[in-house]
């Protein structure tokens, strides 16, 4: 093997990705997956391709939940291998999601005269996520410049490979000798990992002591988990010559539960920003109460057009409400698991090194509980816009139904006032059809021999026909008759009315 001798060298090197993808939320089934459930096997798949390694590459075919068929993804199949391993499909107990082994290794191809590099690949489902543990290492010494080989052209950090939950990097190597500032060590060791963009975003944010090896840990200043960084650098001193022991697989656990935490707490402040729009739309709605129009129609119009605007923006509140107040509990959930798997770890620490130091990974449990509470802060700040909402809706709705009793109140004092003048009509006409029958039916008194002499006629031998007259006399009289009977009615209902 040539290396440069010259260069600053570490022993068994070993860079792992724990990287955590939500499978399904509170609000979805077992069997009822996110949209981009699979998303983690198809980058998976990918990162295999790009380090032109097989069995990676074709991990599709190996795991439960594709049975074979790399083009069909069926996370029921999860339910029947949990059923068959735990005999309980509801089992709390991690899923193993490889079938015929627990643990994936392989060789990576390297360049000639490089150092031959090995992985491992451990998928598992634990509750509600999908989780990988996915380590390459080199079993020598080392030039520290060929850790970028461990993550070629920056695959582990890159974009597209980011899961919804995040992920940490872990890189573990010796040092070839005891140094008294180990933190220099880790820095060259970030630096020769990390491209050099991303390592200048990167900053030592805390150290501590575990298992005897001192702990460096890095992070970016980005929020969202699918831009923040998260590495520790892991260095072993030659003088501790105790292996780490197997109780570091407790370390899964704890930074799944540090990521749902951080991914709960981004959702939860996404949700904040979003309900503050949406107060801000209310507040612009609700000066319509300032200037709503005297007449009635106007003002229904303009209410029933508020009210069609509040009721969805009112619905959206109170669900990013909830919202807030799911990711809330699941900090609260997490941050207990986190605590459990914490005092396992220290527990096996005191138990061979009693001057371990694990304040930075104390310190972010203690950091979870300002989350708490800010999260807490937050919705008794807003909380007071639900209420505003309900009670914009609650006024506009009694503002329209008092003005749309009041318009069926005068559209019933006008159908109430339309019968009674049909009514009228119809008496007054019935009893000038009554009168008028009364007069004509008198023409039956009048004949040739017994006429009728108009004292108006020019001459009194020349008249019109009797019946003419009479026809005449009916109309007139039942006119007479019809006006007088309508006017006396009107008169009636009026005085009983003001009676």
């Amino acid at each position: 093997m040539n290396q440069n001798s010259r260069g600053l060298q570490i022993r068994n090197p070993s860079l792992t990705l724990y990287a955590f993808h939500l499978r399904h939320s509170l609000s979805e089934g077992s069997n009822q997956v996110k949209e981009d459930a699979e998303h983690l096997w198809e980058q998976c798949v990918e990162l295999g391709k790009q380090l032109n390694v097989n069995p990676i590459a074709s991990l599709k075919s190996k795991l439960v939940c594709y049975e074979g068929n790399p083009n069909f993804y069926n996370p029921t199949l999860e339910e029947k291998a949990l059923e068959q391993k735990y005999h309980n499909k509801h089992s709390s107990l991690p899923l193993n999601l490889l079938e015929q082994t627990p643990i994936l290794n392989f060789q990576v191809p390297t360049p000639p005269n490089s150092p031959e590099c090995w992985g491992e690949f451990y998928p598992l489902r634990i509750h509600d996520t999908y989780a990988v543990d996915f380590t390459l290492r080199y079993n020598e010494s080392v030039d520290i410049n060929l850790l970028n080989q461990l993550n070629p052209n920056g695959y582990l950090l890159s974009s597209w490979m980011r899961p919804s939950l995040g992920e940490t990097l872990l890189l573990f190597a010796e040092s070839l000798n005891d140094r008294d500032d180990y933190q220099s060590l880790a820095d060259d060791c970030v630096k020769a990992l990390l491209s050099t963009t991303i390592a200048s975003q990167v900053s030592c944010v805390a150290q501590g002591k575990l298992f005897g090896n001192p702990v460096f840990e890095y992070e970016n200043e980005q929020e969202a988990p699918n831009q923040h960084i998260h590495l520790w650098v892991w260095l072993k001193p030659p003088s501790n010559s105790i292996d780490l022991p197997k109780e570091t697989k407790y370390l899964l656990n704890l930074l799944m539960c540090r990521s749902k935490i951080l991914f709960a707490y981004h959702q939860a402040r996404q949700c904040y920003w979003q309900a503050r729009q949406l107060y801000s739309q209310l507040e612009e709605k609700a000066q319509i109460f300032y200037n709503l129009p005297t007449d009635s129609a106007p003002r229904l119009e303009k209410l029933n057009k508020l009210l069609t605007n509040l009721s969805p923006i009112g619905f959206k509140y109170v669900r990013t409400l909830r919202d807030m107040l799911d990711s809330d509990s699941s900090i609260l959930t997490n941050q207990k698991n986190y605590n459990i798997w914490l005092s396992k770890i220290d527990k096996k620490s005191q138990e061979k090194f009693s001057d371990d130091d694990l304040e930075f990974l104390k310190n972010f449990h203690n950091r979870t509980c300002l989350r708490h509470e800010q999260i807490q802060t937050d919705l008794k700040y807003l909380s007071p816009g639900r209420d505003m909402f309900q009670q914009a809706i609650a006024l506009s709705r009694g503002i329209v139904e008092i003005d749309q009793a009041e318009r069926d109140e005068q559209q019933e004092k006008l159908e109430k006032e339309r019968e009674r003048n049909f009514q009228t009509t119809v008496f007054a006409v019935g009893a000038g059809l009554s009168v008028g029958g009364i007069v004509i039916s008198a023409s039956s008194q009048v004949t040739d021999s017994n006429p009728i002499r108009l004292p108006f006629s020019p001459t009194a031998s020349v008249s019109p026909h009797p019946f003419i007259l009479w026809v005449f006399g009916s109309i007139i009289s039942g006119l007479v008759a019809a006006w007088i009977t309508w006017y006396i009615t009107k008169y009636w209902q009026k005085h009983s009315a003001n009676g």
